[in-house]
């Protein structure tokens, strides 16, 4: 059956469908590009997509069109070189049929062909925007490498940059000649089966020429490769990654590269000879001797070396190298001021009870866990089902009454699973924003095991003062908010119900235009953004909300930290975000994989505190950059804090004015600034091997450490570091801290202690050091401390209580804290259950000198410890005391209700009836409120006979016993 042409008015339909289809997708093209320059603009950051953007443009354009050239060209010059007449064997028969039929079309296919190319390479060179921006800011190191004597900026910046360019030749030449020989093919003068000769004395001359650059290139390359052995990775005595010449390298791989570079240019000018020449025969013998060499000068001469003049006198031969390595990678990762102190691990007191005192001056020991008391935090302060907290709060300090307090601290962001009824307008439009800081101590709880909360209800209260509560920009706010317009968002709820506000800030996109509004609504996939009535004059929208997620935006060229935290400062909340500038090239320095490096316990149960890496592999890194970001405006603030990093000086140059300088840093935000704890996992990585200095002991391997598994949990993941207000043996003040431990390599021992000063401001911030115990006595480690509180009997079968019922118990952060030539173990011990679903602190271990205690409060562990005693309680004020309550029937009443809940309490906590427990302690603050305003009534009907009852007072003969666990400190 004949199908007829389409009437003209089907042809007309399908031609405005094309048009509409090309421009819809210009539009949503035009709409991703819009609406990141709007935000950018927003932000405050124009500059960087600016300078991103026309960068990427400039080298898609300059190397998509040298490629589309150099295949154009020699596509043009097979074409142009092919003989006039082909004899007419079957092969050309065969071929002139293809030649006849793309005669028509050969304009257009090589414009096509030169096209495609053009757009690949375009698009792989635009990749290159990071690589050029070094190479053509590049700032010196100012330190040399130890073979070639250049500067390290020229393997950091120079020689990547370089390495693309000759990647870039490769790929230009294999595709020339590919093209070129394909040309001469179609066209005869290249023959496969035809009789005469195989080739064309122009295809010859064309074809040598174009392997000729290849081979020249190939000797650029070899000549690279000399200065590549300085950033060569490869296993070495066990150790991933090791980087920079050995032995074999210098004496073996680098001569063969020198020999090898001048085979291949005399390998490249027997090629071009070929023009005057017209024969193959030099140039093949050439390149097959280039190969020949290649296999045995570059693979079995270094073997050989390596064989008979290394492996028999490895140390001797490769100690000279691996001094070099030492050296370089202890700078490149900040680890070369390590001071490594002996450490005993036994204490020098004999009389342990003399110590009780030193604990408290040398620790603010933490038994709020921030990784364990979120769920505290969300029942206890969540108030409604559309707030929450992340799943691990953050340690920060804060000043109470002239003294610094470790503090646990979190954010009341908005949860949209929470909220009551989902649609786009409660999504977007009236659930917008979190409320308040909610903070506790983290050196006590109270009766109860909760926190101690110092900031805290709806609207927050407590000793943060005053400052700006609304949370726009959080770690939980991961999708859009459109703010400022007619609809009213939802503020906060309390007693007289729901409070509703409009957003002031100058953040966000305005949406008052119509093409925003288009293009956000085709860039979201969201059609309502463009015709919905709650989009109005002022109305903004917020996206990119994360502090990681923004700091990264502005700032494409650093790694950001795992962990974001926030902070009151200057009466706003501000996220604080540590950020690294990082390279591959230094030379070496060995290499370490972020994402493996950083990984621990917490991470592999939250990617949200995941390192976010511009490159994985580095071996040089800085915490170059302290970022914030404003939880109400979401401004982003990036201040220069590695003042000598000459990686962050090259991309101030690239991107000048986004960074500010150090001095611009307030004093009340310096406080807030600490250590990063990636940096310093990498850091205590590299310090399993590299706390050593000298070669022998390296080679040795004898004194290789690990970080040890976290023994509170099965995740078989690296304990996380701590922060701990503590004082090293060498320090006379207690400093904020990050510390950890370390055990042998294969055993559970321990085998060194490691803390930086992570207080950001003093003289001392940065430096690590490391307490080394002795090889040949055996401290335990924290795998060994867990397994002894497990499997002491009193204290398994108080667990095996704890978790009676549907109660589950779970271990905090087990801290280590160096005491007298000690190691003094602490771990708070939640129970979570019964009518509970929060964690309660319920019991704390500590350990010292071999000894264990397994007690309510950390006071009643430590004074067990030592030998010391609860401190007696003070007697009574016989001057003006009021009548004994005994007389008094109604006092006496209240203490015996008292004395009863306080009983039931105590049989509902051996019973692990938490519910029952929490009514019994509501009895018991009832009865004691009853018997002490009784108290005071009778103190003023004693009139003369009786002191005045103050407020607070507790009256005596209160019940037998604490009435519940006492405050922890």
């Amino acid at each position: 059956m004949r199908v007829g042409r389409p009437s003209r008015r089907v042809r007309t339909l399908l031609m405005t469908l094309g048009v509409l289809a090309v421009l819809g997708m210009a539009f949503t093209m035009f709409a991703g590009f819009w609406t990141d320059w709007l935000w950018y603009r927003s932000v405050n950051y124009s500059s960087v997509f600016t300078t991103t953007l026309w960068t990427k443009i400039g080298l898609f354009f300059v190397f998509g069109l040298l490629m589309a050239l150099a295949v154009g060209f020699n596509i043009w010059l097979a074409h142009r070189l092919r003989p006039p007449l082909s004899a007419m064997s079957m092969e050309q028969q065969n071929l002139d049929r293809y030649r006849m039929s793309i005669a028509p079309y050969k304009k257009w296919l090589l414009l096509g062909i030169t096209a495609l190319v053009g757009l690949i390479a375009g698009a792989s060179a635009s990749g290159q925007w990071r690589t050029w921006l070094m190479w053509v800011n590049g700032v010196p190191f100012g330190q040399k490498d130890p073979q070639f004597k250049l500067d390290v900026a020229f393997y950091a910046f120079d020689l990547p940059w370089y390495r693309f360019l000759l990647g870039f030749g490769f790929a230009a030449a294999i595709l020339s000649v590919i093209a070129a020989a394909l040309t001469h093919y179609l066209y005869g003068g290249l023959r496969v089966t035809s009789p005469g000769a195989r080739a064309t004395a122009a295809a010859t001359g064309h074809l040598s020429v174009l392997i000729g650059v290849f081979v020249a290139l190939k000797a650029v390359a070899y000549w690279l490769d000399r200065y590549g052995l300085a950033v060569k990775s490869s296993d070495f005595r066990a150790t991933d990654n090791w980087t920079g010449l050995r032995y074999v390298d210098a004496n073996a791989y680098l001569p063969a590269k020198t020999i090898l570079f001048c085979i291949a240019v005399i390998c490249a000018l027997l090629f071009f000879a070929t023009l005057w020449r017209r024969t193959w025969q030099l140039p093949v013998i050439g390149f097959g001797l280039m190969v020949l060499s290649a296999i045995l000068i570059g693979g079995l001469y270094p073997a050989i070396v390596q064989k008979f003049q290394v492996q028999p006198n490895e140390q001797a031969k490769e100690a000279p190298y691996v001094e070099k390595n030492l050296e370089a990678t202890r700078q490149a990762y900040g680890i070369d001021g390590t001071q490594v102190t002996d450490y005993s691990g036994t204490r020098k007191t004999e009389d342990k009870s003399q110590l009780r005192d030193d604990v408290d001056s040398t620790a603010s020991i933490r038994i709020m866990d921030p990784n364990i008391v979120s769920p505290t935090f969300q029942q206890l302060q969540q108030i409604r089902n559309y707030y929450a907290f992340p799943n691990n709060l953050d340690v920060d300090r804060y000043t109470k009454d002239g003294k610094d307090q470790d503090t646990v601290i979190g954010l009341r962001e908005i949860n949209l699973a929470g909220i009551p009824k989902k649609n786009w307008i409660n999504n977007h439009f009236r659930y917008t924003h979190g409320f308040g800081v909610v903070a506790a101590e983290g050196t006590s709880a109270d009766a109860q095991g909760r926190p101690n909360f110092t900031e805290s209800d709806l609207p927050s209260e407590g000793d943060l003062g005053t400052y700006e509560q609304r949370i726009y920009y959080g770690e939980k706010t991961e999708t859009y908010s459109i703010v400022g317009g007619p609809q009213k968002e939802i503020d906060y709820s309390d007693d007289n119900g729901e409070k509703t506000t409009s957003y002031k800030g100058d953040s966000g996109v305005n949406l008052s235009n119509s093409m925003n509004r288009a293009a956000y609504a085709v860039a979201f996939g969201e059609p309502q953004i463009l015709y919905s009535g709650a989009i109005g004059d002022g109305s903004r929208i917020l996206y990119n909300r994360t502090p990681k997620e923004r700091v990264e935006a502005v700032a494409p060229w650093l790694t950001i930290d795992g962990d974001a935290y926030p902070a009151v400062v200057d009466g706003r909340i501000q996220w604080i975000v540590d950020a690294y500038t990082t390279t591959n090239g230094y030379p070496y320095s060995s290499r370490t994989t972020l994402g493996d490096t950083t990984a621990d316990s917490l991470t592999a149960t939250n990617d949200s505190r995941a390192v976010v890496a511009q490159q994985n592999q580095v071996n040089y890194i800085r915490n170059s950059v302290k970022a914030t970001v404003d939880a109400y405006t979401g401004q982003v603030k990036l201040f220069q804090w590695d003042t000598k990093d000459p990686v962050l000086k090259t991309w101030m140059k690239a991107f000048p004015d986004t960074v500010e300088p150090k001095s611009e840093i307030s004093k009340s935000l310096m406080d807030h600034l600490r250590y990063p704890q990636d940096l310093f996992k990498v850091q205590r990585e590299l310090l399993t091997r590299y706390h050593v200095k000298d070669a022998t002991t390296f080679l040795s391997g004898s004194e290789v450490w690990q970080v040890p598994d976290d023994p509170t949990n099965r995740s078989g993941s690296a304990v996380p570091p701590y922060y701990l207000s503590m004082r090293m043996p060498d320090q006379k003040a207690q400093a904020f801290s990050l510390t950890t431990t370390f055990t042998p390599n294969g055993r559970d021992n321990l085998s060194a202690f490691m803390a930086v000063d992570a207080e950001a401001g003093t003289s001392d911030y940065g430096k690590i050091r490391i307490l080394k115990l002795p090889t040949n006595t055996t401290v335990n480690g924290p795998k060994q401390v867990q397994s002894q509180f497990n499997s002491q009997e009193d204290i398994a079968e108080s667990i095996r209580l704890l978790r009676g019922g549907d109660s589950e118990v779970e271990y905090g952060n087990l801290l280590t804290v160096p005491l007298d030539g000690g190691l003094l173990y602490v771990e708070p011990v939640y129970v979570r259950g019964g009518g509970l679903k929060y964690p309660l602190l319920r019991k704390v271990l500590v350990t010292y000198g071999g000894e264990t205690a397994f007690e309510n409060t950390l006071d009643e562990a430590l004074n067990k410890i030592f030998g010391a005693d609860d401190p007696a309680p003070e007697p009574p004020d016989t001057g003006d005391t009021p009548p004994p309550t005994s007389e008094n029937p109604s006092v006496q009443a209240a203490l015996e209700d008292a004395q009863k809940a306080f009983d039931e309490g105590q049989e509902a906590l051996k019973k692990n009836d938490w519910e029952a427990y929490g009514r019994a302690q509501k009895d018991l603050e009832d009865a004691l409120q009853r018997a002490e305003d009784a108290q005071a009534e009778a103190s003023r009907a004693g009139g003369a006979g009786g002191g005045e009852s103050k407020p607070g007072d507790k009256p005596s003969g209160s019940p037998s016993g604490s009435p519940s666990p006492k405050p922890s400190s």
